[in-house]
């Protein structure tokens, strides 16, 4: 029986290996997937490790095979079977947020028994930022007694990791998210310096905003000084700048921030993003304003996903302005046009060729002309 298993075994994984996405259409995945969750329970780990590895194959192209295989592994009552299934599956979460979601999904279930709830929060806890996904944060409202003191487990062994996930929560506008996001800071904050900073900060930042919005015209000036030089270290920060521009209208000010965003968006993909968004925003002028000129400026980080995307806006400004943002950038804005103009968006495709022909001759020639 042992020799047909290992047989049986090495078959599945030479057909799992070809990966014929014309086979996956035509079984169905549960179909796909039963055999090889029912060798998890096989009493030999060669055809236990085989078949889990088949299956983190299978999870890796069809995601929604991920929350039968976590359930299944969850479900095991042997010590020694369940650090296996452990061992797998930490490598695989940290590829696929599928498995992250199905582990939030087993925690927060109801029906999750202790061992099995257990199990997800030692999986979670060495995958690292990948845990850091909206589904994990917003699953932090949960009220169910065990369930927050599990996220609080896995942000504790994350360690400063768990920083983009706390600035979230801290500001969620979930009560509950933000109570445990506090709690989580001031936990880790005892031994993590950078958690520590990262509460202090977020503890300042409200006063700041509000300073920015209501104070005299040297005091905003000052808080945009003190949340720029924020913006570097904690997450979102550079996100609520922008957005909180639309409250000020004094040129002064405005002109400030304009340049501290040009400073921090060399550092800061996020503050580019944020600068993008406010070129395509309908509600806040004050920010396009400033984003108009400072992000010519920003070098590098202007080449982002973000910029691409806006390049494919039909909101009446963004068109325009995205084409005066890049040619005033110049030789800067080559690298993303010239991806742009093989992006699978023809408005994007069409958008970026007429930028390319506008730019000067020089700026031109130095980006690849192929089309």
């Amino acid at each position: 029986m042992k020799t047909r298993n290992l047989w049986m075994v090495a078959l599945f994984l030479v057909a799992g290996s070809a990966g014929s996405a014309s086979a996956a259409n035509n079984v169905p995945l549960a179909e796909m997937t039963a055999p090889w969750l029912g060798l998890l329970k096989s009493q030999d780990a060669a055809v236990r490790n085989a078949a889990g590895t088949t299956l983190g194959n299978i999870v890796r192209k069809h995601p929604a095979a991920a929350s039968d295989l976590v359930r299944h592994m969850a479900a095991e009552e042997n010590g020694a079977v369940s650090a296996e299934h452990e061992r797998l599956l930490v490598p695989l979460a940290k590829e696929s947020p599928a498995t992250v979601s199905a582990f939030i999904r087993l925690i927060r279930d109801r029906g999750t028994n202790y061992r099995a709830r257990n199990f997800g929060v030692k999986v979670l806890s060495q995958v690292g930022p990948a845990v850091g996904t909206p589904e994990f944060v917003d699953a932090m409202a949960e009220t169910y007694c065990p369930v927050p003191g599990a996220y609080l487990r896995i942000l504790r062994a994350m360690g400063k990791d768990a920083a983009p996930i706390l600035a979230v929560g801290y500001r969620h506008p979930d009560a509950n998210v933000r109570k445990w996001s506090t709690i989580g800071l001031r936990v880790i904050g005892r031994t993590e310096p950078t958690i520590q900073k990262l509460l202090n900060d977020l503890q300042a930042e409200g006063g700041l905003l509000l300073k920015l919005r209501d104070g005299a015209p040297a005091d905003r000036i000052a808080a945009i000084d003190a949340l720029a030089k924020m913006a570097r270290t904690t997450p979102g920060t550079g996100t609520l700048l922008v957005s909180f521009l639309k409250n000020v209208n004094d040129k002064d000010v405005l002109a400030a921030a304009e340049a501290r965003l040009v400073t921090l968006g060399r550092e800061s993909p996020e503050a580019v993003a944020a600068l993008v968004a406010a070129v395509r925003s309908r509600d806040n002028y004050r920010g396009r304003f400033v984003a108009l000129k400072a992000l010519p400026k920003v070098g590098a980080t202007l080449n982002c996903k973000e910029t691409l995307d806006a390049l494919g806006d039909h909101y009446c400004p963004v068109p325009s302005m995205m084409r005066r943002i890049l040619l005033a950038a110049g030789p800067d804005a080559m690298p993303v046009l010239s991806v742009a103009r093989n992006h699978a968006n023809p408005d994007i495709r069409a958008a970026a060729e007429r930028i390319f022909q506008a730019m000067p001759k020089p700026a031109a020639a130095a980006a690849n002309p192929t089309p």
